[in-house]
């Protein structure tokens, strides 16, 4: 199956529209109740210690208090060559609904930055907030990562083959991704990404960027989400990896949303919010005092 459409950009006419009517309920349906100041927002930080771009920023959205606070991390899908953060602005509200810090970050993207360019950004990515969390008044060793179709595939990629000289991911959630590579050898995406297919580029390279095959049981706890109907990344990538976290004794919640599709379980809302609250609230929020 070609990954085709999981560039988002193709769709930023449409997406632009539904997101901004989405967003506008959203934000008046739950953060007039759950948030009495508007929130800090800090940067963008540029994460780079080599990169100069608007690609290679994150902005910092916090509630409006001193305390040190829990954070996710979010990062946009786009099939690795579109997209942008503005896309999971939607996904900052739910976090501030929380009373989570959200972190919504950019990477570099294909064809100009090749596999493992993006790996590379997600390590100084990783590094620069734990450097920054005490400016940005986030608990380092309670950070979780939310990505959307190839940005989940990124997020499980940043937990599987981490910086190790920082904190681990506290959790994951991951909606829609394609995990194992190897199963889209011909996609045009897979292949501007990895720079060829596997007879030209190896299959090495394929396995090294699937991080279905990194999964151990130091892999975060983790909650995916995937549409039955998804006709773009197969539900069958989420069955794995589910399988795979299962095999290695990490806890993993799988939600299979019926009749949904790629584009469509992208959008949540609060009681799907909910279920991904309470999930997090296990790993970031483990003494109830804090």
């Amino acid at each position: 199956m070609d990954l085709r459409h999981l560039a988002f950009a193709t769709l930023k006419p449409i997406l632009a529209v539904i997101l901004l009517f989405l967003s506008g309920c959203s934000a008046q349906s739950t953060t007039a109740q759950q948030i009495t100041a508007p929130p800090i927002v800090l940067g963008p930080f540029n994460y780079s210690p080599t990169v100069r771009s608007e690609l290679t920023q994150y902005t910092v959205s916090r509630p409006a208090t001193q305390k040190k606070l829990a954070a996710v991390l979010l990062i946009h899908g786009g099939g690795w060559s579109g997209g942008e953060p503005e896309q999971m602005q939607r996904y900052v509200a739910h976090v501030l609904d929380s009373g989570w810090v959200a972190i919504n970050a950019g990477y570099r993207l294909t064809p100009e930055a090749k596999w493992p360019a993006q790996r590379d950004d997600l390590h100084a990515l990783m590094a620069d907030i734990s450097e920054r969390a005490k400016e940005i008044g986030v608990d380092p060793e309670r950070i979780a990562i939310l990505g959307y179709s190839a940005g989940a595939h990124l997020g499980l990629v940043a937990a599987t083959q981490a910086n190790l000289a920082v904190p681990r991911p506290a959790a994951l959630v991951l909606g829609a991704g394609p995990y194992d590579l190897r199963r889209y050898p011909n996609s045009t995406l897979v292949k501007d990404l990895l720079g060829g297919n596997p007879a030209t580029v190896g299959s090495e390279i394929f396995a090294d960027a699937s991080p279905l095959l990194h999964v151990d049981k130091q892999t975060p706890p983790t909650y995916l989400w995937h549409g039955s109907w998804d006709l773009t990344v197969g539900i069958d990538q989420s069955r794995a990896l589910a399988e795979a976290l299962e095999n290695a004794d990490v806890p993993v919640e799988l939600k299979e949303r019926f009749a949904y599709g790629h584009i469509g379980n992208f959008f949540l809302g609060k009681k799907s919010w909910q279920s991904i609250d309470a999930f997090l609230r296990q790993w970031l929020e483990p003494n109830p005092q804090l």
